[in-house]
């Protein structure tokens, strides 16, 4: 069965309001957009095969060798190549976490071990169950999501640094972590050159609001780039997805309004969120809230078709491996949008938990 995903609005009639999908409510770049109504002729030429414009920009940005860069349609496409390292392997994941992980991991014959992350512990990394499970099961290593899908929890890169050197595969998967701040300081960039099976995997469709037009990449050592790149089938990215990537490193005005707005609109929403009898709140550093709902006020799959009702979409996170089906996600949207969603739940939960009472 293939993992369920936020974001899945084709499935109804009706226009919904979608806090399923964790993507930035202001939409893409300006300088994005202009791109791509001006570039409408790169449509009648391939990619180049090799990138290397796209390459050099975000090689640039990020202080490596456009070497150690692999672009791809998305990161779910190079979750599946990085697979392959594991292919006839072991990996230890922790649970809850993102599904393609895990998915991407038994279709190339790994075998896979879980360990549950703790509800009372806020859904934090359990390292060192991680670190004694690795070892124990002579595994090659790992998936870490940082922050993590779906709690938004985040282990310093101080704490993983001793997992790096009892790991052959580290992939960090760092989708997420513009919402850290321009200059945050968890990235496991800096630790790449001291360990050669380390890999970062950043995705351009989240932050960027650019999920239709996939693009992700990868940074690791030369050598693994070479192997990876090797499970690659030709022109995975498209000619338009490719220009607009190139443009990203210069987007500095929209990463600096978008997280003045994230971080205004985030803590008013999770104030609010927890303010709501009925639901518990996780802590989270990315851009979007893990929540549980009381036994009192029903699954999470009868709060959900009411709000589709109301034209609002929620992540039912009973598909993530370790939750069960009073856990949901929502993201962060507008100020506004979000206080439609706050209005809804206040109203629903009243109904639901009143009619449980009844009966």
């Amino acid at each position: 069965m293939k993992p369920a995903h936020g974001g899945n609005i084709y499935d109804f009639a009706e226009e919904l309001l979608d806090f399923s999908s964790n993507i930035n409510p202001l939409g893409p770049p300006s300088e994005v957009e202009e791109l791509l109504r001006e570039s409408s002729a790169l449509i009648e030429k391939y990619p180049d095969i090799k990138y290397r414009k796209l390459r050099e920009r975000l090689a640039d940005w990020e202080g490596v060798n456009p070497e150690q860069i692999l672009v791809g349609n998305g990161a779910g496409e190079l979750i599946y190549l990085l697979a392959e390292l594991f292919r006839d392997k072991k990996a230890v994941i922790p649970v809850p976490t993102f599904s393609e992980y895990q998915a991407a991991l038994k279709s190339r014959d790994c075998q896979v071990k879980f360990i549950q992350r703790r509800e009372e512990d806020d859904f934090q990394l359990p390292l060192s169950r991680l670190r004694q499970e690795i070892n124990k099961e002579n595994a090659a290593g790992t998936f870490l999501c940082r922050p993590n899908n779906p709690d938004g929890s985040l282990l310093t890169r101080s704490r993983l640094k001793p997992l790096l050197a009892e790991t052959e595969y580290l992939i960090s998967d760092e989708s997420f972590w513009e919402y850290l701040g321009e200059n945050n300081r968890e990235s496991l960039l800096p630790f790449l050159a001291e360990y050669p099976g380390l890999i970062i995997l950043r995705s351009l469709t989240k932050f960027y609001a650019l999920p239709g037009l996939r693009l992700g990449y990868v940074i690791a050592s030369r050598q693994l780039i070479e192997k990876i790149s090797a499970f690659q089938p030709p022109w995975p990215v498209n000619a338009l997805a490719a220009a607009a990537g190139s443009l990203i490193p210069d987007c500095s005005d929209y990463r600096r309004k978008s997280l003045k707005e994230f971080r205004e609109a985030s803590r008013i929403f999770r104030k609010k969120l927890k303010e709501i009898p009925g639901i518990k709140v996780y802590p989270g550093r990315a851009n979007f809230f893990l929540c549980r709902l009381s036994a009192n006020c029903g699954e999470v799959h009868l709060l959900k078709e009411r709000l589709i009702n109301q034209g609002l979409l929620i992540r039912n996170c009973s598909s993530f491996t370790g939750l069960n089906n009073q856990y949901f996600r929502v993201a962060v949207r507008k100020e506004q949008e979000n206080e439609q969603l706050l209005t809804a739940l206040k109203a629903i939960l009243k109904a639901i938990s009143g009619e449980r009472k009844s009966e």
